[in-house]
């Protein structure tokens, strides 16, 4: 982030809420250049709707950083519900933003 902003590049960090390390980088990039949008990427029917509204407030997308975007379970897979296991493959392997 800090690079892309330091080249003068508009940021959307859209994690599910903002942790101390993004509100400090927000703190000392700004908020001009540095914008934190809560998203939770395991909604995935409503990916195509929060990238639209992005584009709408920001202009057009030109990249996409995925950093630590992912969930897991403890546990074996043999003993985990269905839903479970497809939320793990749709969020950790499958996604697709554009």
């Amino acid at each position: 982030m800090r690079r892309l902003t330091a080249s003068g590049y508009n940021v959307i960090a859209a994690p599910r809420r903002e942790g101390d390390e993004l509100r400090h980088a927000v703190c000392g990039v700004g908020q001009d250049l540095l914008k934190f949008r809560a998203f939770d990427l395991s909604e995935i029917d409503a990916i195509p709707a929060f990238v639209r509204a992005q584009r709408e407030a920001f202009g057009a997308i030109f990249g996409l950083v995925n950093s630590d975007a992912g969930i897991g379970h403890e546990g074996l897979l043999a003993t985990m519900y269905d839903s479970d296991i497809e939320a793990l493959v749709r969020l950790n392997c499958c996604r697709q933003l554009f």
